[in-house]
């Protein structure tokens, strides 16, 4: 049981510390138009700073990262082929996640997840 914990605990860590380094690549980028964007939907929302990057991807993706400081990172492929008022529930959608903490849980719950699951069969 103690190595399955810690297999999880080591497998989470790898999962945080790859989606850092997809956060931090160069293929992202900062849109200072979406910054302000989200800005202005997290401050009416009551929500603290939030990093936003931009990735081009051809397909949709939305999700937040991080421990201290959350990051939004969404694909072009959702501004390009969303209209304004999907793009904001969307974002909006996010910030609630960053509000509640719900990346930092759901992190957790993927190992939680790991170490009752290792060893099953499939």
């Amino acid at each position: 049981m103690l190595s399955s914990i810690v297999g999880s605990v080591v497998l989470g860590l790898v999962r945080l510390f790859l989606m850092n380094r997809i956060m931090n690549q160069e293929a992202t980028t900062r849109d200072s138009c979406l910054e302000m964007w989200v800005t202005r939907l997290a401050a009416a929302r009551g929500i603290g700073p939030v990093c936003v990057r931009s990735v081009p991807l051809s397909h949709p993706l939305a999700l937040i990262s991080g421990f201290r400081q959350p990051t939004l990172l969404i694909s072009t492929w959702m501004i390009e082929h969303l209209d304004q008022e999907e793009v904001e529930a969307v974002l909006t959608h996010e910030l609630v996640h960053v509000h509640r903490a719900d990346y930092l849980i759901n992190w957790v719950t993927l190992m939680m997840r790991n170490i009752y699951t290792r060893g099953e069969c499939k």
